[in-house]
């Protein structure tokens, strides 16, 4: 509220105000929260012709680079923020080829979005809607004596389900709680004598079901003792109800798992499987009801039973791999086989690498041309990126590598990887061999020199104009939008090794130790070189910070790389950055002060040093110009 407030100062008295207050106008946070944005457009219509040209430039950088930094869910919301803004332009004066050429295609399609708040407010009304008024609006008469009377009974065992949804109820509660379970199942076995609606009836075998799964997740319940034996039937019982109902259009779209509660074949399923995992309850019956329940026509009853298998794999290994096959090459829903993927198969990798993957890979190939697949295949992949850093399959090795060496064709999985690797970075111990944590690391350092080389060079081509062309960067040219999405890719990476060289942290003693720092700069240095080119500002400036951490173990390596990102940055005009500039003074300050002798041994890092300096000078540095005017004192 307050930055909205001064934002419409500014635009209010442009040359008093909205010139103290510039610095706003290309600040990612201003540009792009809800509260602030359009506020921000009304300020830079106002304060842009007053503006000087560097400023201007660096507003329109700022508002290009909107859906670059925004995650691949959020990419078409923020190129409409982008648009917007745009259009807060003056149509003269526009410094950038980049932003001229938006704003005239726009313009020409007539499609400049209007500079609204992206939330407006609305009126919302409320009003108390429980169990009477879902059933009332499904026709049921709920005053009716009959069923009244099965939600008198209903209630106590809807309060021990929900306490108890995501707790394991001791002996205690569960002895107190089974007189209630009882009545309602009597109740239940008779409502159609009774005139129970059965949409009621439905509800309250649901509610039924759900307090029972609650009481098969209990310690040492055993399916010979009255408890077990009661949920075993009821649960049973429950499995072959109604509840839910076929729904096509909703089925098609189980992707990530939800589901109405309570639902009877829902419930039942979940118990049943839980009760799987006790051999006192998984007989012929038990364990063909899950077959059953397995390939039911409701995705979200056979999700339960996917998450669920490992339950079966003690005491009926065979059956759990059987029902494990028929799933993996069968079914047809994203969600049951992301239930299958994450946690059964998950679970195995390591255990049964050849079998797992075979079958994994199986359901990323034929789930390639699905609709929505991004989140099942990459399910996949965390299950096939674990066994390639552990050299556990050749299948595996080939898809992952596969992806590394062609992003374009595989952007969103490519993205999904990256961050995989962080932790693996650093693993192992540097002062004794560890063999199968150096081989993973080497993998994990392999795969993302890779990919960056490859995203580098595919970025390259999709950032040079249109009709130039650039012979460092052969090959097909990607769209606006996979152009985009590579650059959020190499950024990904590049905040990777920024977060494991330990430079985000404030506290020293929560980095890395310095033998795996510097084991750290020689095995991903290659990495970074292939970063330092791309030019992305957000990406060099954590490649900075990232090198800023690295220093003492390599100072004139490091300044080299230095150096190389400054070059690199120029393309995506990082020099005129506030936040560059304060990094990059501060570094060459602490160079000038505990490494000064590099500079005066070796003339390639004292050249390195004055291309640095002059390329912040020309931007306007002031603590650039300081530091080249005492660069004599080098040679005191």
């Amino acid at each position: 509220m307050v930055w909205r407030r001064v934002l419409r100062l500014g635009a209010r008295y442009p040359e008093r105000v909205g010139l103290e207050l510039r610095a706003l106008a290309w600040s990612h946070p201003i540009l792009t929260c809800a509260d602030t944005s359009a506020a921000a457009g009304e300020m830079i219509h106002a304060v842009a012709p007053h503006l000087p040209y560097e400023d201007r430039e660096r507003i329109e950088r700022a508002i290009l680079s909107i859906p670059e930094k925004a995650p691949a869910k959020q990419r078409a919301a923020a190129e409409r923020t982008r648009d917007r803004l745009l259009g807060c332009l003056p149509e003269t004066g526009l410094v950038t080829a980049e932003a001229r050429e938006r704003l005239e295609t726009l313009r020409a399609e007539n499609a400049v979005p209007a500079n609204e708040d992206d939330w407006p407010f609305i009126e919302v009304s409320s009003r108390a809607f429980g169990e009477v008024e879902f059933l009332a609006e499904e026709g049921v008469p709920v005053e009716a004596q009959a069923n009244r009377h099965i939600r008198k009974l209903e209630e106590p065992v809807k309060q021990f389900g929900s306490a108890y949804l995501n707790e394991v109820p001791d002996e205690t509660a569960i002895r107190e709680a089974l007189p209630h379970l009882r009545a309602l199942q009597d109740a239940l076995r008779s409502c159609d004598v009774d005139g129970v609606h059965p949409k009621q009836a439905n509800h309250a075998w649901g509610t039924l079901a759900q307090a029972c799964k609650a009481v098969a997740k209990a310690r040492d319940l055993s399916c010979q003792s009255e408890s077990g034996t009661f949920v075993r039937e009821a649960l049973l019982d429950a499995s072959e109800k109604d509840i839910p109902e076929p729904d096509p259009e909703a089925d098609a779209k189980f992707d990530d798992p939800c589901w109405g509660s309570p639902a009877a074949r829902i419930e039942a399923a979940a118990g049943l499987a839980t009760l799987a995992f006790n051999a006192t309850c998984a007989d012929e019956e038990l364990l063909g009801a899950i077959d059953r329940l397995s390939a039911d026509s409701s995705p979200a009853v056979r999700f339960q039973i996917a998450t669920s298998l490992l339950n079966l794999y003690g005491h009926s290994p065979e059956r759990c791999w059987a029902l494990i096959e028929r799933i993996a090459l069968e079914d047809r829903s994203r969600g049951v086989l992301r239930g299958l993927v994450t946690p059964t198969l998950f679970r195995l990798r390591f255990d049964h690498p050849d079998r797992v993957a075979d079958l994994v890979i199986n359901i990323y190939t034929r789930t390639a041309d699905w609709p929505e697949r991004e989140n099942v295949r990459n399910d996949c992949l965390d299950v096939l990126v674990d066994l390639f850093v552990a050299g556990k399959h050749d299948g595996a090795t080939e898809i992952i590598q596969h992806i590394a060496d062609h992003p374009l064709e595989h952007l969103e999985q490519a993205c999904h990887l990256a961050p995989r690797f962080r932790e693996i970075l650093t693993d192992g111990p540097v002062d004794v061999p560890d063999s199968a944590a150096d081989a993973a690391r080497f993998r994990a350092i392999d795969f993302l020199l890779r990919l960056t080389r490859s995203a580098a060079d595919v970025f390259g081509r999709g950032v040079v104009k249109e009709g130039q062309g650039d012979p460092s960067h052969p090959g097909e040219r990607p769209t606006t939008q996979q152009t985009e999405q590579l650059a959020h890719l190499l950024d990904a990476v590049g905040f990777n090794l920024f977060v494991t060289s330990g430079a985000h942290e404030d506290d020293e003693s929560a980095a890395p130790a310095e033998d795996v720092q510097a084991r750290l700069l020689r095995e991903a240095g290659p990495i970074i070189d292939q970063l330092a080119d791309v030019g992305l500002p957000s990406l060099a400036h954590h490649l900075l910070e990232t090198l800023n951490a690295l220093i003492p173990f390599d100072p004139q390596g490091v300044f080299m790389r230095i150096a190389a990102v400054i070059r690199g940055g120029r393309k995506g005009a990082y020099q005129y950055d506030q936040m560059a500039e304060n990094v990059l003074v501060g570094i060459v300050e602490r160079y000038l002060a505990e490494y000064r002798e590099i500079f005066q041994k070796d003339e390639d890092v004292r050249r390195a040093l004055i291309g640095i300096l002059d390329t912040f000078v020309q931007a306007g540095s002031v603590g650039a110009c300081r530091l080249s005017y005492g660069l004599d004192g080098i040679f005191r």
